[in-house]
């Protein structure tokens, strides 16, 4: 936090970044980098703070691939307050990958095809609301790699929403 409590910029990075490690650890696996012997370097960063955070709001992040060359990638994330929805701060990170002796290694494919299974989902699940449509339609990317992380998830998309009429897994 700064001098007025506010969840400052610093704060602000370590969270991005642990993101971006919760969705590796819940897709490929928190060891992909190791695996592939390809591990991204920040090169660039770009943050955008939009609202003010304060210690005990709880935040949603989201994270999309927005490029992909042969040995760096492009990482856009949102962080948006879960209570009422606000954004509170956009992030762009250039990464390039770089092998045991620090030099560019191609991208690993394995993370490619991750990212690219993620928004082709995300894709099924615009369309699907677009044919449901007038009725109201809400999207929720959640942890349900458990039953502790489904009832969490559950409890919250419950507290955001209301009672579900449907729910597609």
């Amino acid at each position: 936090c700064d001098a007025f409590g506010h969840l400052n910029q610093a704060s602000f990075l370590s969270l991005f970044e642990r993101a971006r490690w919760e969705m590796l650890r819940a897709g490929p696996g928190m060891d992909l980098f190791d695996r592939t012997g390809a591990w991204p370097a920040v090169r660039r960063t770009l943050v955008e703070y939009h609202a003010a955070a304060y210690p005990g709001d709880v935040l949603r992040f989201e994270q999309e691939l927005t490029h992909v060359g042969r040995t760096s990638f492009t990482m856009r994330q949102v962080a948006h307050r879960s209570a009422d929805d606000a954004l509170i701060a956009t992030a762009e990170f250039v990464f390039v990958c770089v092998g045991r002796n620090g030099r560019p290694v191609p991208v690993p494919r394995e993370f490619n095809d991750f990212m690219a299974a993620r928004r082709r989902r995300e894709g099924e699940l615009q369309r699907l609301a677009a044919a449901l449509a007038p009725a109201p339609v809400a999207t929720y990317a959640g942890d349900v790699r458990d039953a502790d992380a489904l009832a969490r998830a559950g409890a919250d998309f419950i507290e955001r929403f209301g009672v579900p009429d449907v729910v597609i897994a």
